[in-house]
């Protein structure tokens, strides 16, 4: 019987109004690589194209080429997953970089894309499915160098579900976190409001969701789910803690995948 899994990666480059994301991973059926633009998805079985190290990735597919360099990784203090990385859970999430520096450029279909002075960010995930509803969502397109992730989702667990969240914030040198295993209430989880607390701190994201692209997703191990990411959705994000606002800005290049039931918040 063959193995159902799914491990994969997702790069995100963005400058000024301009996103690229490159999925790069493996599942039960082989290699896949997505290559996500604000307007199109191109799709790919193989990995020859494509080299990836910890300086940066080269791309060279008929209509994808160029070279993005990598500099001031920011990863996170401690694992995303906390003590939930030793449960056996249909998807397991890793931040490898909240925000970087970009230097390089891309050639799509002969429209040359310049990333320098842009800005990065690297995730990963592994299992065999990703959750049937959920909700995500990244930014760093801030005038500040913040840098927020947040992710919800009905998590299977044995013969029961729960709601699960985590989410990450990197602000003027600190690092803030929201998730479950630290005791996160989630207050409101829809397609244009996320709001978090916990303790004295609260998280409001306030979205406008624009255009979206359709990409394959795992189930069983195999890359046949259809999820809707948008690279240019809108967001005003406020951090309090007890009632000082510790960070409150507005992102026009947010990318946030939105697959929930409104009343699972």
């Amino acid at each position: 019987m063959k193995k159902q899994f799914f491990n994969g990666r997702y790069y995100k480059h963005q400058k000024d109004n301009y996103t690229v994301c490159i999925i790069e991973g493996i599942c039960s059926e082989g290699e896949f690589v997505q290559i996500v633009t604000n307007d199109k998805v191109y799709h790919y079985d193989t990995h020859d194209g494509i080299r990836i190290n910890k300086i940066g990735i080269t791309v060279d597919y008929p209509e994808v080429k160029g070279y993005i360099q990598y500099r001031n990784m920011t990863p996170l203090h401690y694992d995303i997953m906390g003590p939930f990385r030793h449960l056996p859970l249909q998807c397991q999430h890793e931040i490898v970089s909240m925000k970087h520096d970009l230097v390089g450029a891309l050639d799509i279909e002969g429209q040359y894309y310049d990333f320098n002075l842009g800005r990065g960010y690297i995730e990963g995930d592994e299992g065999t499915s990703f959750p049937e509803t959920y909700l995500w969502f990244h930014t760093n397109d801030f005038v500040s160098s913040t840098s927020v992730m947040v992710s919800i989702a009905d998590i299977p667990f044995f013969k029961r579900h729960f709601i699960g969240c985590i989410c990450a914030i990197t602000c003027r040198g600190r690092q803030y976190r929201f998730a479950t295993y630290k005791g996160v209430k989630i207050i409101q989880a829809k397609k244009d409001l996320i709001e978090l607390k916990q303790g004295r701190l609260r998280l409001e994201i306030h979205i406008k969701q624009q255009s979206t692209q359709p990409l394959h997703s795992p189930i069983n191990g195999e890359m046949i789910g259809v999820i809707h990411e948008s690279n240019n959705s809108i967001a005003h994000v406020i951090l309090y803690k007890g009632r000082k606002v510790i960070f409150d800005e507005i992102s026009h290049n947010c990318s946030f995948e939105y697959n929930m039931n409104e009343d699972e918040s």
